[in-house]
């Protein structure tokens, strides 16, 4: 049950992306910039957490219970992408109120500290005809897809920086 539900949130997030892709309008509030952010990053991390989650198939039709292994594997997505967010934050300026390099130091820990658990998941999982690969797998395109996002907050960062801009220009007039 549990991976319908994934298919049907993976597919409904892709035609999400997919329209606001071809949108020609471009929206520059607040509330569009986050909703396009958002957007991005599920999109993004629901492809290796998909790639991941064939391995479940696999594991069901052989008659394992692999449901916690999926929780594992989307914790460790959820950790990757937070190990990014603080990196890029910091690394962008996005955040202003935090000290930079601990919470570098703790995003690049966290992003470590979800690929060792990938690998974990790896090694330790039941397998007959090697459907654990798919999990090895997964780690690729969290690579990709951490470039990909980094434009995406890279371009927060730029709308970020010119409401600041707009902001004081309109309070020293």
């Amino acid at each position: 049950m549990y991976i319908y539900v994934f298919v049907l949130f993976w597919i409904l997030i892709n035609i999400i992306y997919f329209i606001q892709e071809r949108n020609e309008k471009f929206k520059t509030n607040r509330s569009s910039v986050i909703r396009y952010l958002i957007i991005n990053i599920l999109c993004g991390y629901s492809i290796p957490t998909a790639m991941a989650s064939i391995y479940v198939f696999g594991a069901t039709v052989n008659g394992f219970e692999v449901f916690n292994y999926w929780i594992l594997i989307v914790v460790a997505m959820f950790l990757s992408w937070l190990g990014l967010h603080l990196i890029l934050c910091n690394e962008f300026e996005i955040v202003q109120n935090t000290n930079g390099n601990l919470s570098k130091i703790i995003g690049v820990a966290l992003k470590i500290l979800a690929i060792g658990i990938l690998i974990y998941l790896k090694v330790v999982v039941p397998s007959t005809q090697d459907e654990n690969k798919f999990i090895w797998l997964s780690i690729i395109p969290i690579i990709a897809i951490d470039v990909f996002l980094g434009r995406s907050y890279f371009n927060y960062a730029l709308f970020c920086n010119e409401e600041k801009e707009v902001n004081s220009s309109s309070l020293k007039e």
